[in-house]
């Protein structure tokens, strides 16, 4: 089995130390997840993560939720322990740099609370301008003729039942998230304990500035807009998603998801209960070749789309050709040229579904945390509308 080494960095904001951890594991999504459970952490809270493969077999991955970056890379059988020399000389560096990642910590946490603030401002002014709109319907309704008042009740009938759905909605998702991050957590650790163990632990007294350094954190994926405000206009958007069908659904989905986030092509990617492979198909596609897609198949685990729906997890993928989990036989049917990829998993009520897939971002191949962000709430949203309609729809577990 693989040996790797997991350098597992300090919580922001705690008196905690940064360490390295080697493991043996079967890959290394099982070798970080393995790692921070022997160090005191659940490695299954990793649910949106960020990875890139470097040329020198590394792999990075980044949490956008803690801001934290972990390296995982691979190692030889009797690799002998690193010299104190350096290691002090680079705790002494790393010192240096901790303290400016702690202050930056404090400045995001103070802009998601500000964020909080003009996001629940905005719902207030939005309720004020809802109930004098009520107000004025119900003056014109008295104005209007018998039939024109009978229209109008039906038709606000029809908004107050889609708003009480809104509601029954955000309530059973609050609900079930926290009740799929337990079970989750439980099979992971499961599995961790069946799979690897671990082999030494080597503290470092590391601050999160030094640890961001280590991992070579680029400047380049910067969000260009407000995440906050972008997800609150998501969220009244998607309200009208339960009242589509199938089709019409996937479509809806992936054109709000490339209507905020440039990419050359995006994709809906589903399980195919049918099949006796349980392969991926593609149920909705937009793009240059999305025409060539409707008669491709992807068996079941291949791909970077595969390794997404298996693990559970969202892969932004920078480089794909330095990633091994990359699926080239699509390209070479299409003849489409494949840069990057960023890949989150449709799932709900334990359930996986398939996955939403952008391919090659405009301007950039590197994906920012904010539109991780949005395909991940999308993706929560296409999941909830397919556990209400999957009795009609080819879907798999």
């Amino acid at each position: 089995m693989p040996r790797y080494e997991v350098f597992i960095p300090a919580k922001p904001g705690t008196d905690a130390q940064s360490m390295t951890v080697e493991v043996e594991a079967a890959s290394w999504l099982l070798a970080l997840r393995t790692g921070m459970k022997q160090i005191g952490e659940q490695g299954d809270s990793l649910a949106s993560i960020m990875c890139e493969n470097r040329p020198d077999g590394t792999v990075v991955v980044k949490d956008p939720g803690s801001r934290r970056m972990f390296r995982i890379k691979e190692i030889e059988a009797g690799a002998q322990e690193q010299d104190t020399d350096r290691i002090e000389a680079e705790q002494k560096r790393q010192e240096a740099e901790s303290e400016a990642l702690r202050n930056a910590a404090e400045v995001a946490a103070r802009e998601r609370e500000e964020a909080q603030k003009r996001l629940e401002e905005s719902r207030r002014r939005e309720q004020e301008a809802t109930e004098n709109a009520r107000k004025e319907r119900a003056e014109e309704m008295k104005r209007e003729q018998e039939a024109e008042k009978q229209r109008q009740r039906d038709d606000a009938a029809h908004r107050a039942a889609r708003a009480a759905m809104a509601r029954a909605t955000a309530e059973k998702e609050l609900r079930e998230k926290e009740k799929r991050a337990k079970e989750a957590r439980s099979k992971a650790a499961v599995a961790a304990e069946g799979n690897s163990r671990e082999i030494s632990i080597t503290r470092h007294d590391m601050k999160p500035a030094e640890v961001a350094a280590q991992m070579g954190e680029s400047p380049e994926a910067v969000d260009t807009f407000s995440v906050d405000d972008v997800l609150a206009d998501l969220f009244m958007d998607t309200m009208d998603l339960m009242t589509m069908d199938g089709t019409e659904g996937f479509q809806f989905i992936l054109d709000l998801a490339l209507r905020t986030i440039k990419a050359e092509a995006g994709s809906v990617i589903l399980s195919d209960i049918n099949s006796a492979l349980s392969d991926l198909y593609f149920a909705a596609a937009v793009g240059r070749v999305a025409d060539q897609l409707t008669s491709i198949r992807i068996p079941r685990g291949k791909g970077i789309v595969g390794f997404s729906v298996e693990a559970g997890c969202a892969l932004a993928v920078s480089d794909v050709d330095k990633n091994p989990n990359f699926y080239r036989r699509v390209a070479e049917k299409t003849g489409f040229d494949t840069r990057s990829i960023l890949c989150v998993p449709v799932q709900f009520n334990d359930r996986t579904y398939g996955a939403i897939e952008l391919v090659n971002k405009v301007g950039s191949n590197r994906w920012s945390a904010g539109e991780v962000s949005v395909v991940v709430f999308l993706a929560q949203k296409l999941g909830e509308y397919l556990d209400r309609v999957h009795a009609s729809v080819p879907l798999e577990d």
